[in-house]
Protein backbone atom coordinates (compact mmCIF):
# COMPACT_ATOMS: atom_id res chain seq x y z
CA UNK A 1 0.00 0.00 0.00
CA UNK A 2 1.37 3.35 -1.15
CA UNK A 3 1.32 5.94 1.67
CA UNK A 4 0.04 9.04 0.03
CA UNK A 5 1.29 11.23 2.48
CA UNK A 6 4.35 10.19 2.61
CA UNK A 7 4.72 10.50 -1.34
CA UNK A 8 3.23 13.69 -1.19
CA UNK A 9 6.59 14.79 1.63
CA UNK A 10 9.13 13.40 -0.04
CA UNK A 11 8.64 14.98 -3.75
CA UNK A 12 12.71 14.77 -4.69
CA UNK A 13 12.54 10.91 -4.55
CA UNK A 14 9.68 10.50 -6.48
CA UNK A 15 11.78 10.59 -10.23
CA UNK A 16 13.95 8.20 -8.36
CA UNK A 17 11.34 5.77 -7.66
CA UNK A 18 9.91 6.42 -11.15
CA UNK A 19 13.28 5.65 -11.82
CA UNK A 20 13.22 1.69 -10.29
CA UNK A 21 9.97 0.69 -11.20
CA UNK A 22 11.63 1.91 -15.27
CA UNK A 23 14.76 -0.50 -14.08
CA UNK A 24 12.03 -3.44 -12.95
CA UNK A 25 10.23 -3.06 -16.27
CA UNK A 26 13.08 -3.47 -18.55
CA UNK A 27 14.36 -6.32 -16.27
CA UNK A 28 10.80 -7.99 -16.47
CA UNK A 29 10.81 -7.75 -20.11
CA UNK A 30 14.13 -9.54 -20.14
CA UNK A 31 13.08 -12.45 -18.03
CA UNK A 32 10.27 -12.33 -20.39
CA UNK A 33 12.40 -12.87 -23.99
CA UNK A 34 14.52 -15.13 -21.95
CA UNK A 35 12.04 -17.69 -21.00
CA UNK A 36 10.43 -17.50 -24.55
CA UNK A 37 13.30 -18.22 -26.19
CA UNK A 38 14.24 -21.02 -23.22
CA UNK A 39 11.06 -22.64 -24.23
CA UNK A 40 11.59 -21.83 -27.75
CA UNK A 41 14.69 -24.08 -27.76
CA UNK A 42 13.01 -26.49 -25.98
CA UNK A 43 10.40 -27.01 -28.60
CA UNK A 44 12.96 -26.99 -30.99
CA UNK A 45 15.05 -30.40 -29.23
CA UNK A 46 11.46 -31.74 -29.14
CA UNK A 47 11.82 -31.69 -32.81
CA UNK A 48 14.65 -32.49 -32.98
CA UNK A 49 13.97 -35.47 -31.29
CA UNK A 50 10.90 -36.26 -33.01
CA UNK A 51 13.39 -36.25 -35.83
CA UNK A 52 12.25 -33.25 -37.84
CA UNK A 53 15.27 -30.91 -36.10
CA UNK A 54 17.09 -30.09 -39.03
CA UNK A 55 18.17 -26.79 -37.95
CA UNK A 56 19.19 -27.15 -34.21
CA UNK A 57 22.87 -25.41 -34.66
CA UNK A 58 21.65 -22.10 -36.26
CA UNK A 59 18.36 -22.31 -33.60
CA UNK A 60 20.80 -23.39 -30.24
CA UNK A 61 23.30 -20.09 -31.15
CA UNK A 62 20.52 -17.82 -31.77
CA UNK A 63 19.16 -18.52 -28.31
CA UNK A 64 22.10 -18.76 -26.43
CA UNK A 65 22.99 -15.23 -28.03
CA UNK A 66 19.48 -13.97 -26.82
CA UNK A 67 19.54 -15.40 -23.73
CA UNK A 68 23.44 -14.16 -22.66
CA UNK A 69 21.90 -11.00 -23.82
CA UNK A 70 18.83 -11.00 -21.80
CA UNK A 71 20.71 -12.10 -18.57
CA UNK A 72 23.14 -9.14 -19.42
CA UNK A 73 20.16 -6.32 -19.71
CA UNK A 74 18.67 -8.03 -16.43
CA UNK A 75 21.89 -7.83 -14.52
CA UNK A 76 22.34 -4.17 -15.57
CA UNK A 77 18.64 -3.47 -14.99
CA UNK A 78 19.14 -4.91 -11.39
CA UNK A 79 22.15 -3.21 -10.31
CA UNK A 80 20.47 0.48 -12.15
CA UNK A 81 17.21 -0.29 -9.59
CA UNK A 82 19.05 -0.97 -7.07
CA UNK A 83 20.81 2.55 -7.17
CA UNK A 84 17.30 4.22 -7.96
CA UNK A 85 16.28 2.77 -4.90
CA UNK A 86 19.26 3.46 -2.41
CA UNK A 87 19.07 7.06 -4.04
CA UNK A 88 15.37 7.50 -3.32
CA UNK A 89 16.16 6.40 -0.04
CA UNK A 90 18.96 8.26 0.62
CA UNK A 91 16.47 11.20 -0.17
CA UNK A 92 14.07 10.24 2.21
CA UNK A 93 16.04 9.76 5.03
CA UNK A 94 17.33 12.78 4.71
CA UNK A 95 14.19 14.73 4.56
CA UNK A 96 12.56 13.12 7.19
CA UNK A 97 15.39 13.40 9.51
CA UNK A 98 15.33 17.59 8.88
CA UNK A 99 11.58 17.61 9.15
CA UNK A 100 11.86 15.41 12.58
CA UNK A 101 14.68 17.75 13.64
CA UNK A 102 12.56 20.72 13.01
CA UNK A 103 9.63 19.18 14.98
CA UNK A 104 11.87 18.50 17.82
CA UNK A 105 13.41 22.05 17.52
Amino acid sequence: MIKKRLVSLLADAKKQIAWNVFWQWVGLMASIIMMGTAGRLLACAADMLAGSGEHMNRELAVSAVVILAAVAVRLVCARQAARASFLAGRDVRSRLRSLLYQKLT
